[in-house]
Formats: structure tokens, sequence, C-alpha cells
């Protein structure tokens, strides 16, 4: 799963490990790795304002994300199965 970060110049990715990594595009690197999840990170979005991320998995949670500082804010949860 891929979302861009809108004025940012960086880019997120979701992966299998259960890991997001936030990508620098000008340089090419990994600027941080948001960990959390306890499975496959299935989907992305970006809240219109560009900064917050929220990330769904199949560990049935949906996260939050400050885009910015790169920290979880707010925990979803409730599915029985994957999201």
């Amino acid at each position: 799963s891929l979302a861009v970060l809108p004025n940012s110049g960086r880019l997120a990715s979701g992966s299998r490990d259960a890991t997001i990594k936030i990508w620098d595009v000008g340089s090419h690197r990994n600027f941080s790795t948001l960990r959390g999840h306890t499975g496959w990170v299935n989907a992305l979005a970006v809240f219109p304002s560009g900064g917050h991320l929220c990330s769904a998995s199949a560990d049935g949670t949906l996260r939050v994300w400050d885009a910015e500082g790169c920290v979880e804010m707010v925990l979803l949860w409730g599915h029985g199965l994957g999201v």
C-alpha cells in the first residue's frame, strides 16, 4: 500500500512486515519506520490536511498517525478479521 504525503516530499508504504515506512523522495532514504501493527498493513490514507495518516491492517485495527512527528495518535479496533 502507498500514500503520498502532500507538500512534504515524502511517501508512505505499508508492508507485510507490519510496518509503515516514510520515505524521503528527494534523498531516496527511509525517513522513519512506524511500528504498532501486528499484521500486514493493507491500506493507507492521508487526511485532506496532509497532517495525519491512517493505516488499516490484517490485525483488525486502524491506526491514525501524526505524519510530521511519525507517532501513533489513535488506535481503533473492533473488526473480527483483517481490515
